[in-house]
């Protein structure tokens, strides 16, 4: 969440190079959790790595055992097998304390004790993710599901000042945020409410033609029932689009924005508007299967957010894929390819002996033709990087999960040069 640093009572803790603090960084992500030593190899040297490199690794966890060894006495690296723990208080690391603040906004009683939180969570933020010590790519693959949480949080702190009638001070920002988001629906929506509210219903509907524009132009896609609902709401001027008189005493996790689907309930008239119309029915059931904790509550933010898309169940590793998938029947699996206990071409073999005709779309951040090839071959309906934006992976999971194929654009070229190859 900025740039990799360690404090202990105030103090800076010296933590060595750049590798050495991308290995401390990687290792927080998972505090607690072991991170195996091919996991760190393949993130530190993602094209190549050196015949040395299990053995540099070792020596970076070295110096961050004697740094922290001599800054905070209750923050330890053991070693487990063949992987690492950072063992710690999870709440000392911005990240995972980040991620407690924003669930405790959507637990808050009232949108002005959840703005509060959600002010605190995003303080935290001192910049990019792993900022100057992740090598290129990783840093956006490995921390796209931090990223987008942070956007979700913004998005919610804006649906409660909406809430709580303070859509004017919330014009500028949301203005800059849709001009860098323009794919958001849901920010879309919000800066279309604050418009609206402000007597500037003319803007507010120029936001949702330039979306529809965008959208229609760049993926062939509509915009989402809640966003088409809020634009009917706009364009009656309907009761629900206006500014609340009171403060609603909603909490956050019963609006329709939440990220747990069994606890939604229907929105009520203060918050139609903020959050841009009601559930559709028609929803997406998604699987979410990756070893990365950090990574699949990402993922699942991404999806929900004023989408049809419910994520039904998680799993980190083969043996939970298929009880996961048997219990719950979803119209798509998300894979990732590699697993603690197998591959996810195996899992995919699995899954497909016992559920012919199910959805998989392979999402890892490999691009290898071997891996594309053994993925199609055992029934993937499509291969997306995960630095992929989100409105690709909106697009590939709706899909895939029509009877379609998709890939990124990387992969849809090495496919095309294969092809080539094989008839020259």
């Amino acid at each position: 969440m900025g740039p990799v640093e360690a404090y202990a009572a105030g103090d800076r803790v010296e933590l060595g190079t750049r590798k050495d603090r991308f290995v401390l960084a990687v290792l927080a992500l998972n505090a607690n959790r072991p991170v195996s030593v091919d996991r760190l190899v393949e993130l530190l040297w993602p094209v190549e790595p050196p015949r040395t490199a299990e053995h540099a690794v070792a020596v970076s966890v070295s110096h961050l055992r004697s740094a922290l060894a001599t800054a905070a006495s209750e923050v330890r690296i053991v070693r487990q097998g063949r992987a690492y723990v950072l063992r710690t208080d999870a709440m000392s690391v911005d990240a995972h304390r980040f991620r407690a603040l924003v669930d405790d906004a959507r637990a808050a009683n009232d949108d002005a004790r959840a703005v509060e939180l959600l002010d605190e969570a995003l303080l935290l933020w001192r910049g990019e993710a792993l900022a100057c010590c992740a090598p290129d790519g990783v840093d956006t693959a490995l921390c796209r599901g931090l990223t987008d949480a942070r956007l979700t949080a913004v998005e919610d702190r804006a649906d409660a000042r909406l809430r709580l009638g303070q859509h004017r001070a919330l014009l500028d920002g949301l203005s800059d945020l849709v001009a860098r988001h323009p794919l958001r629906e849901r920010l879309a929506g919000q800066l279309m409410l604050a418009l609206h509210r402000d007597g500037r219903t003319a803007e507010a509907l120029a936001v949702y033609q330039a979306l529809r524009d965008r959208l229609a132009a760049e993926l062939g896609l509509d915009p989402g029932e809640r966003l088409r609902t809020l634009h009917g709401a706009v364009l009656r001027d309907d009761p629900t689009t206006q500014t609340p008189t009171t403060q609603t005493q909603t909490p956050a996790t019963q609006t329709p924005t939440t990220q747990t689907p069994t606890t939604q309930t229907p929105a009520s008239p203060a918050t139609v508007g903020a959050a841009g119309g009601p559930a559709d029915p028609a929803t997406l059931r998604v699987v979410l299967v990756d070893d990365h904790p950090m990574f699949r509550a990402g993922m699942r933010v991404a999806l929900e957010t004023g989408t049809e898309i419910v994520v039904v169940a998680e799993a980190g590793d083969v043996a939970g894929t298929l009880p996961a998938v048997a219990e719950t029947s979803p119209d798509i699996v998300i894979m990732d390819l590699d697993l603690p206990d197998g591959t996810g071409l195996q899992a995919t073999r699995l899954l497909l002996a016992r559920h012919p005709g199910l959805a998989i779309l392979m999402m890892t951040m490999s691009s290898t033709e071997a891996h594309i090839i053994d993925a199609l071959r055992a029934g993937a309906r499509g291969y997306v990087l995960k630095s992929a934006n989100r409105s690709e992976v909106l697009a590939a999971v709706r899909t895939v999960t029509q009877g379609g194929a998709v890939f990124s654009a990387d992969v849809a070229m090495r496919i095309a040069a294969l092809a080539g190859a094989s008839y020259g």
